[in-house]
């Protein structure tokens, strides 16, 4: 799920969250890659580049098309959720669930 940290009030449909053997997703470690992409590895050993350049829309995540903000993207070692310096986060979910979906096909 695209969010902004500490934001609540979204519908219920969009906290749809997938479980790994019933626990959340974990990131271990990612790196910028290039463009609006991202290399994430997953406590469950799933690792892969994800694209986000069509999943930026709104007033928090439109200003990461600008390569040099989406570039300074860093893991939240406490956490382990994607954030970067204008406040958006991106929870471990929202690209597990691509990826699986990805491996799956």
């Amino acid at each position: 799920m695209l969010g902004k940290c500490g934001s609540e009030g979204t519908s219920n449909a969009r906290h749809r969250i997938t479980r790994v053997n019933g626990m959340l997703p974990r990131i271990t470690a990612s790196r910028y890659v290039d463009g609006i992409a991202v290399w994430l590895r997953f406590a469950d050993g799933l690792e892969s580049v994800v694209d986000l350049s069509g999943d930026l829309a709104g007033p928090i995540f439109e200003p990461l098309r600008d390569q040099a903000l989406f570039s300074q993207v860093v893991l939240h070692p406490e956490i382990t959720t994607l954030v970067w310096p204008n406040g958006a986060d991106l929870a471990p979910d929202f690209p597990y669930a691509r990826l699986k979906g990805h491996a799956a096909a």
